[in-house]
């Protein structure tokens, strides 16, 4: 190696190096400067917000953990449920949960939510037998506020989180193991569009006391819409794979004041008989004993 080629790598070295010393050093002196704004609007807000008593062990504003974002760090959470009667329990436990902002509007005072993060999570929701939850934590929505915190478009991510449902008034039972949910959307105070794109277990599901499935995998990558005055769900995009079973669901689904209007159309071009055999809910797969499923299926119809 020649000894200009030398020099050459050993400048480059030298401006990568300054340049990481002063990302860092910007990013500690940032956090010094705006933590303590940062924290109290925030926190403001969320109690603005919500119904719901947050318990947080320590906070934390960092511009480096999820660079290039600023994030708000909020370590071991609990958030209490909301209920009628009793002693409220806790609704979700959370190793983490980050709150990401743009690092420039920061510098220019503008506080606005980008990003929601939560890590290593216990979700517990409920639905009792007179038709009240646990869950409803949200204030109504304040049509005058102005601020900029809670955008109509925000990203959010769970990640490694168990998810248990009980519902007491239709007897159901859920427990889901996620690795990885993300969620987009946008939202408004008539409509919302979602894009949910993931990858969960189904550790559990019960009806009625019945063991209808137990370890299926589960993929999605859906994309839906909602609008609250027709309370139409229009499902543009609705790819499953349940238990390497994949299926394809496009259509709407209206809620008039009784029951559910359904057109939908269910694509499935080559199921496995052996494979849906075996998704079939163990309470119903004993009266296929004996028998063995070999071939492949298509499915393309509708829903109505």
């Amino acid at each position: 190696m020649s000894k200009s080629t030398k020099k050459l790598l050993k400048r480059i070295f030298w401006i990568i190096s300054l340049v990481l010393v002063l990302i860092v050093v910007s990013g500690i002196a940032l956090a010094y400067i705006y933590e303590a704004e940062v924290k109290q609007y925030a926190i403001a807000k969320i109690n603005e917000k919500t119904k719901s008593k947050i318990k947080v062990e320590h906070i934390e504003l960092s511009f480096l953990k999820r660079f290039p974002m600023a994030a708000l760090q909020f370590h071991n959470v609990r958030i209490m449920e909301v209920t009628q009667v009793g002693e409220a329990g806790v609704l979700l436990k959370a190793d983490d949960i980050f709150l990401k902002f743009n690092v420039i509007d920061l510098i220019q005072n503008k506080i606005v939510l980008k990003d929601v993060e939560i890590n290593g999570s216990n979700l517990n929701l409920i639905v009792f037998k007179d038709g009240s939850d646990n869950f409803h934590i949200f204030k109504p929505n304040n049509d005058t506020d102005q601020s900029d915190f809670l955008l109509k478009l925000i990203q959010f991510s769970l990640n490694k989180a168990i998810i248990h449902y009980q519902n007491y008034a239709t007897k159901q039972e859920l427990v889901l193991e996620v690795g990885q949910i993300k969620l987009s959307g946008n939202f408004s105070a008539k409509s919302f569009h979602i894009n949910l794109l993931g990858k969960t277990q189904i550790k559990s599901y019960r009806s009625e006391g019945y063991k209808m499935f137990e370890h299926k995998e589960l993929k999605l990558d859906v994309d839906i819409a909602f609008n609250k005055m027709s309370k139409q769900f229009v499902l543009h995009k609705g790819n499953v794979i349940f238990n390497k079973t994949k299926l394809s669901i496009s259509g709407n689904i209206t809620k008039p004041k009784l029951g559910l209007l359904l057109d939908l159309k269910l694509k499935a071009p080559s199921l496995s008989l052996a494979q849906l055999v075996n998704t079939i809910p163990a309470t119903y797969k004993t009266k296929f004993e004996g028998y063995k499923f070999e071939g492949l299926l298509s499915i393309d119809g509708t829903i109505k």
